[in-house]
């Protein structure tokens, strides 16, 4: 039998002249029948991880990665032209984050008069629905409306999420602000959830680069939306309230409602049940490759940062408006964007822990610059406090972004079929927590050193503090020395639903993947 389509295709030859058959592209329901008729060869052996023979630790009990194929049906169950449209529209919708992220500080700072400190305690809030998304995506994996996977819940969290933006207008205090950012984020961390189930689902056949360029593909898309966004919410933000820059991104979300209902969806043809998927879950939370992953996205956002301080200072100090910041953050949009292209271009073949251990130094050098402009040195040198501002941020987030962009792709090829969305939301869950613990930390930092909107004298311990925490996936590096991104998605084995090992065929791959 053999599983998959498009031009990535495994197959257990009954003869010579089958396989040559099944490695053309065939319809997804003759894709399905072959699946559930399993591997012909009984006898043929599964290959592990490291695409070596079954190891004495796999005959004890350690579960693989993958479902069996019977399981995999549910994952042909959206055309390639819906899945496309699913995941652009929700990317679009999700975009509203940075108008979120930027409302919030200046609604923090102007109509709730919080200092540095408070803020990044209460703006860290916002990761919470990201924490969680495991939930949502076992939800949507789980228990489908309609014979729907993806589409009602997409209409519902649009919904959901133009009603919490309104209620921005009825914001008065610190914990009617926190439950509506709460709110928000949670609504938006749900369309993630969907457009990320999507991208794993479309990349899983593919080769690493094939996935990479997938990535890249996403994330520039991502990415260019959140930079038009932001540019308008600088704008409006220069003539109008926070609160009211808010409240008016729900337009965006009832736009995109509106033409939800267009979209096509396949009925699922088969949904594995939550045991089954507690199951595969549970195998994947065993294996070392998983947890060296998990351990590096943890060190990699979980240190303390110094953005909020950061912004009083240019707001305050440097005087930058409104339109300014926005500026700021579209200039860190063009180099998230750069940094896409440069490792679609030129990285894809570099081992990530290769890449990691040159490209984590530059980013702690480049993130301790900031102290030339504290300390006003770049007057000094001819540099323009906002040249300086916007060349320095340039190259942080693009460094930032050559090392994420590749751990994503790791991370994908780790994602079992049917659970897409359950497994991938982990990693981006993890991803989220250290983002809030990174918040938390930072609060107790800033307030620690004493640093206040009007005291900014020790910025610059800060900033050092700060650069020396960059260096910290450093420590943990070497458990991704065993990761082999290829080894995973080509990996033969799987995992019933007992739990226990069952050799399928080769397109029994981890990895489809979006994020």
């Amino acid at each position: 039998g053999c599983g998959g389509s498009g031009s990535d295709k495994g197959c257990s030859n009954r003869s010579n002249d089958t396989c040559s058959r099944q490695s053309r592209p065939v319809p997804d329901r003759a894709i399905i029948k072959c699946m559930e008729e399993g591997p012909a060869d009984k006898g043929a052996m599964p290959v592990n991880f490291n695409e070596s023979k079954t190891t004495e630790a796999d005959a004890a009990g350690d579960q693989p990665l993958h479902p069996t194929s019977r399981q995999m049906t549910a994952a042909a169950e959206v055309d390639g032209h819906a899945v496309g449209a699913v995941m652009y529209l929700t990317v679009a919708a999700t975009a509203a984050q940075a108008v979120s992220e930027l409302g919030a500080q200046y609604f923090a700072k102007d109509q709730l008069s919080l200092g540095p400190a408070s803020m990044d305690f209460y703006l860290s809030f916002y990761a919470v629905g990201w924490v969680i998304k495991p939930v949502w995506g076992f939800i949507t994996d789980s228990y489908p409306i309609n014979g729907q996977r993806r589409k009602p819940y997409l209409m519902l969290s649009l919904l959901l999420a133009a009603l919490g933006f309104i209620s921005y207008g009825f914001v008065h205090t610190r914990m009617q602000f926190l439950a509506a950012l709460i709110f928000t984020n949670l609504c938006m961390a749900f369309m993630s959830v969907i457009a990320q189930a999507l991208l794993v689902q479309r990349s899983g056949g593919k080769s690493l680069n094939g996935a990479a360029v997938n990535f890249a593909h996403y994330y520039c898309v991502k990415t260019s939306c959140m930079a038009s966004l932001t540019m308008l919410a600088g704008w409006l933000i220069s003539f109008h309230s926070a609160r009211c820059v808010l409240m008016s991104t729900s337009f965006l979300f009832v736009a995109v409602f509106l033409f939800t209902p267009l979209m096509r969806e396949t009925p699922a043809q088969k949904v594995m049940c939550p045991k089954e998927q507690l199951t595969i879950i549970y195998g994947l939370l065993g294996r070392r490759e998983f947890l060296g992953v998990m351990a590096y996205i943890v060190a990699f956002t979980a240190k303390p940062h110094s953005q909020s301080a950061m912004f009083y200072f240019n707001t305050n100090q440097l005087g930058y408006s409104p339109r300014f910041i926005a500026t700021l953050h579209i200039c860190g949009s063009i180099a998230q964007l750069t940094g896409y292209s440069l490792y679609k271009q030129y990285l894809t073949h570099v081992p990530f822990a290769q890449l990691s251990r040159v490209a984590t130094p530059i980013l702690a050098v480049v993130s301790a610059l900031r102290l030339i402009q504290i300390f006003r040195m770049n007057c000094m040198l001819g540099l323009g406090d906002r040249v300086f501002t916007l060349a320095c941020n340039f190259v942080l987030i693009m460094t930032t972004e050559v090392l994420w962009l590749p751990m994503l792709v790791v991370a994908s090829r780790l994602c079992p079929k049917s659970v897409e969305a359950t497994t991938f939301s982990i990693w981006l869950s993890v991803h989220n927590l250290g983002i809030w613990m990174s918040g938390v930390a930072s609060f107790f930092l800033t307030a620690a050193l004493g640093i206040t909107r009007e005291d900014l004298s020790n910025l610059w311990v800060l900033i050092v503090l700060c650069s020396l925490a960059t260096l910290l996936p450093l420590i943990v590096l070497p458990l991704l020395e065993v990761v082999d991104a290829e080894a995973a998605r080509r990996s033969n084995v799987g995992v019933n639903a007992t739990g226990s090992a069952a050799s399928v065929n080769n397109k029994g791959l981890p990895g489809n993947k979006e994020a």
